[in-house]
């Protein structure tokens, strides 16, 4: 049955005028035909799929522009349990979150406390700000590419060039210098080519140098996440809550605003970061971590696909011919329910059981069928 039989079928149960119905318009009705289509949908599943989910961040996905209704979310083909963000805040945020959450977390602080940043074999998904998130997050997106290069060596004397055997991107927007370990602001040098700075002024002694070129915004690949502390006395190790790659000059160490020489800290594993030499008590530091963000992040989603609206009279819903009531059907109690003068409750109620009948053949022919294990089976002695 084509949109134009369907539509045809609303106005003779409603006995309306086809060109300009007394109560409702047509473009109203025609909509209705396809809101039962789309409800039919969700009540069958019959057009479930499991298709990938674009990764936006590490773990965050993009929801399926197309989803009706979500039935699952799938890791490396193992699915995940969905848990509250209130039950993942009270069950790892830590002890000393607030008052109202107990936490089993072993030990707080102001890091640890943030379980979205834990990584290790994604055991469950949570929703948030638009996106289907995966807790913990997948280590297998913390990659071990090179986000970025870091190159040293020594400046001569008098000489104002410096080579790089690794070439960079050629923008100082995306590159530092450090001379003896001081950062140099982007105006005091020139990236002449990828394999060539030129520094504003020679100088005067031998001078050791510290290039770091970061890789091009522009890839989208390359994403940051920072922590920040408050150093006690003479603190020198700093905890990292969330995992990365050591050795792929992953670390940006600023104190008190000043971002320091890469050689002036030690990447002791992926969770920690040693200062060579202890902090005052009272220094505020941030570390920015760089990491590369994996395309394929190996999560699916399953879901019932929204059906596509009919536009054309000619167009036929994507469901077998036995079927294809369900439009009409649905258009007829959708009028009848709506407030107005062309309320029928009565009539309304007889036209939703004939939609309730037909989604029921459709579970009869192609749903899950319970069996003596299946839940909600009655006990049996």
């Amino acid at each position: 049955m084509n949109f134009a039989a369907q539509y045809a079928k609303v106005i003779e149960k409603l006995g309306e005028n086809p060109t300009s119905p007394q109560f409702w318009s047509v473009a109203e009705l025609k909509d209705y035909v396809n809101r039962g289509f789309r409800e039919f949908a969700k009540q069958t599943g019959h057009n479930t799929i499991k298709a990938p989910m674009a990764l936006v961040d590490s773990g965050r996905h993009i929801v399926p522009s197309n989803m009706l209704r979500l039935m699952g979310v799938y890791f490396q083909g193992r699915p995940l349990e969905r848990r509250s963000i209130d039950y993942l805040e009270s069950k790892f945020a830590g002890k000393g979150h607030y008052a109202g959450l107990r936490g089993d977390s072993p030990a707080y602080s102001d890091s640890a406390s943030d379980w979205r940043l834990a990584t290790g074999t994604p055991e469950a998904w949570y929703y948030e700000e638009g996106r289907i998130c995966l807790y913990p997050i997948p280590e297998s997106l913390l990659t071990a590419s090179q986000v970025r290069t870091k190159q040293s060596g020594i400046l001569a004397s008098g000489v104002a060039t410096i080579t790089l055997p690794t070439a960079i991107v050629q923008d100082e927007n995306y590159a530092w210098l450090f001379l003896d370990g001081d950062y140099q602001n982007g105006d005091a040098f020139e990236i002449t080519n990828p394999n060539l700075i030129t520094v504003d002024v020679a100088p005067p002694n031998d001078r050791s140098y510290t290039v770091v070129g970061f890789a091009s915004q522009a890839t989208g690949a390359v994403r940051t996440f920072k922590v920040r502390y408050t150093a006690t006395a003479d603190q020198s190790y700093f905890r990292i809550p969330r995992g990365y790659v050591p050795g792929t000059n992953a670390i940006d160490f600023a104190k008190d605003g000043t971002t320091q020489d890469p050689s002036s800290f030690i990447e002791v594993d992926s969770y920690t970061v040693k200062t060579v030499t202890p902090l005052a008590e009272g220094t505020m530091v941030e570390i920015t971590v760089h990491y590369s963000a994996s395309l394929t992040a190996n999560t699916e989603a399953r879901y019932i696909v929204t059906p596509s609206d009919l536009v054309a009279d000619g167009e036929l819903p994507d469901l077998p011919d036995a079927f294809h009531d369900a439009g009409w059907q649905w258009a007829v109690f959708e009028a009848l329910s709506r407030e107005g003068r062309g309320k029928d409750v009565e009539k309304a109620s007889l036209y939703s059981s004939m939609f309730a009948k037909t989604v029921q053949d459709w579970l009869d022919s192609f749903g899950e069928k319970a069996g003596p294990d299946a839940p909600g089976m009655p006990f049996v002695v």
